[in-house]
């Protein structure tokens, strides 16, 4: 069954950051920007209002559409789901979506930081074995953004379940929101599209992307500093 967490606002006992800069789209434009520069094409962006469906049924159709019910298996693994639900959820909303390359801070407290010369390593030589030395995994993170401005993560819940015992019943959880409801996180885009992700993908000497379902829950590389999400 779907679970999904519409206003993040409401978790429990999880702390408050009075200092977040309501500028996602802002932010998001810049990013599209720096990856044109990178030499990828993105689609024009231009903001609409939301979509007709209400947000359950938007996840819970484009999730069907993919062949899936929720989105248990996804912990760690937010690039591959990522990039592969952005067309579905695209096609069911009837307006653009963008797979999203970024970081996430949980307050002042970066979770994933990657920066821009990091993304620029990444296109030019792609992603490897020696990227995950340190045994945290990678420091990025990635998200669906709709045309609308709403963010939808498809992977937190579900890895924030598999660290903490608490979270348990929010294993599969698919999350959308405007970008100030997920307070105390904050996502701060550094590229946007597929085409950015999957030239990424080609360079690299380990699998980061899913071609069908059953790829979509083979052990993911992208999770780092779980303790503090």
């Amino acid at each position: 069954m779907l679970r999904l967490l519409n206003i993040i606002r409401n978790w429990r006992d999880t702390p408050r950051s009075g200092n977040f800069d309501n500028s996602y789209r802002s932010a998001f434009l810049d990013a599209v920007q720096f990856t044109r520069g990178l030499g990828f094409a993105v689609t024009p962006v231009s903001w609409i209002e939301p979509v007709e469906l209400n947000r359950e049924d938007l996840i819970r159709r484009s999730l069907g559409a993919a062949g899936l019910t929720d989105s248990r298996g996804s912990a760690g693994q937010c690039l591959k789901w990522s990039h592969f639900l952005a067309p579905y959820i695209s096609e069911v909303a009837n307006c653009p979506a963008w797979v999203t390359l970024g970081q996430l801070w949980k307050g002042k407290t970066p979770v994933f930081e990657p920066t821009m010369d990091d993304v620029r390593s990444w296109v030019a030589r792609g992603i490897s074995i020696d990227d995950l030395s340190s045994g945290q995994g990678l420091k990025l993170h990635a998200w669906i953004t709709l045309a609308t401005g709403e963010i939808i993560e498809p992977t937190l819940m579900t890895t924030i379940a598999s660290c903490h015992d608490h979270y348990r019943k929010f294993d599969g959880a698919v999350m959308m929101a405007d970008a100030e409801e997920f307070t105390p996180h904050r996502y701060v885009p550094l590229a946007v599209g597929s085409n950015v992700v999957e030239g990424i993908a080609r360079r690299s000497s380990i699998p980061l992307l899913a071609e069908d379902v059953a790829e979509l829950t083979m052990v993911g590389v992208i999770l780092a500093r779980p303790d503090l999400i």
